[in-house]
């Protein structure tokens, strides 16, 4: 999206737009860690979704991915305003007074649970884990710079951070780390990347408060209006709620979700649920 399109579209904003009724193309880029990634896939759609529940009839959005890179890189990106228009998923709280924050969690509470991948050989040993102090001889591979990291460390967690996500499972395969715990949209298709011998642990959800908000660069704030009307409007008709169970209803039938033994770790960046659905395939 252009910068003239960006002031038109904020000339329209303080004009109460957009009842005005014009409509408008934009661009929007987002961010690609990678081909597979289901949970950019999620937020992919759900930053569609919004912009067509704020957007006046006959308005088109296209949306174009960057090229493959690291979160950190895609941080620092978005912070030196590099990309118009770029709109970016990011865990936590972000203090940067050149991005401007979406107030609504984009997984609606349901990143604040984490299923964890295993060697096989480890089934019998996790299979009655039900404290936090039952995960301590177990350690955990983190991609750098993951916002959960000092999470896991503060409950006495062995975290063991590598420069690459695909090693993860390699690392795995050699008995070099036990557990590998994602997000419930990622673990489906990861599970069919993963090395014989690497499976999901059966029985235990982790859970902490680890809510991710859509920002975009301040220069963008017109954007950020529009997704956070659109969002409101999505969780309000239940249009959101539906989108995320369509991504995470496979997995919940795979591996029993709702059933599963919570395991509460301490923690986490807190976040107000008042104006969350409930998600009824989850515990």
């Amino acid at each position: 999206m252009g910068v003239v399109k960006l002031l038109l579209l904020s000339i329209l904003l303080a004009m109460g737009w957009p009842c005005c009724g014009r409509a408008l193309e934009l661009q929007v880029t987002v961010h690609a860690s990678g081909p597979h990634d289901l949970s950019e896939a999620y937020v992919r759609d759900l930053i569609a979704l919004a912009l067509s529940k704020a957007l006046p009839p006959g308005s088109k959005t296209t949306m174009v991915t960057t090229d493959p890179m690291t979160k950190t890189r895609a941080i620092s990106t978005l912070k030196n305003g590099q990309l118009a228009g770029f709109v970016l998923n990011i865990a936590g709280q972000v203090d940067d007074e050149a991005l401007v924050k979406i107030n609504l969690p984009t997984f609606l509470g349901a990143s604040d649970y984490r299923i964890c991948f295993g060697r096989a050989a480890l089934r019998g040993a996790l299979a009655e884990v039900k404290t936090v102090d039952d995960l301590k001889p177990f350690s955990f591979a983190h991609a750098l710079g993951w916002a959960d990291t000092p999470v896991m460390r503060a409950n006495g967690l062995k975290v063991i951070e590598v420069q690459r996500i695909d090693s993860i499972f390699r690392m795995m395969s050699i008995d070099r780390v036990d557990l590998f715990c994602r997000n419930l949209i990622e673990v489906l298709f990861e599970l069919d990347a993963a090395p014989p011998g690497v499976v999901v642990m059966d029985g235990f959800l982790l859970k902490y408060p680890a809510p991710h908000y859509l920002h975009v660069h301040v220069r963008d704030r017109a954007l950020a209006d529009l997704l956070q009307q659109g969002l409101l409007a999505a969780v309000r008709d239940g249009s959101a709620p539906r989108l995320l169970k369509r991504y995470l209803l496979p997995s919940s039938k795979r591996f029993d979700l709702k059933h599963r033994r919570v395991i509460p770790l301490t923690g986490g960046y807190e976040y107000s649920r008042e104006s969350l659905p409930k998600l009824d395939f989850l515990p």
